[in-house]
Order: C-alpha cells, then structure tokens, then sequence
C-alpha cells in the first residue's frame, strides 16, 4: 500500500485497481495459462493466490469505506 499518501480516494483508487488487476491475471492464466503445458501444473496454486490477493484488497476497501461512513 502506499502509506505515505494521506488521501482517502487516492488510496480507494488504488485498491480498485489492484482489484482489477488481480482479477485480470486470474483470468489470463484461465484462458491463456491453461493451454501451455510447462504453466498448467501450476494453474490452480496461481489463480486461487491471484482471487485471494483480490479479495484482500476488497475487505480493504470494505474496511475504509465502513471507517469513512461511521
């Protein structure tokens, strides 16, 4: 995270784009990764690992949204 950056939206704005980043790379080992053979070994450690990273940036922005409305 960027901890010396004191804005709430830039730090929202970051958090969704992680979000959208991990969630991309989930679905590129998906569709692209599976058909390689040397990286399908791997495919399900790799995209389980990519939707948990996602899901930690969620519960961020769930956590900051909730601090900001309280």
């Amino acid at each position: 995270m960027v901890a010396f950056v004191k804005d709430r939206e830039f730090q929202s704005f970051f958090a969704k784009g992680c979000v959208l980043l991990h969630v991309s790379v989930a679905v590129w080992r998906i569709y692209f990764e599976r058909k390689l053979d040397d990286l399908a070994r791997d495919l399900p450690r790799q995209v389980v690992g990519d939707i948990a990273l996602a899901l930690s940036w969620v519960f961020f922005l769930v956590y900051s949204w909730r601090e900001k409305y309280d």
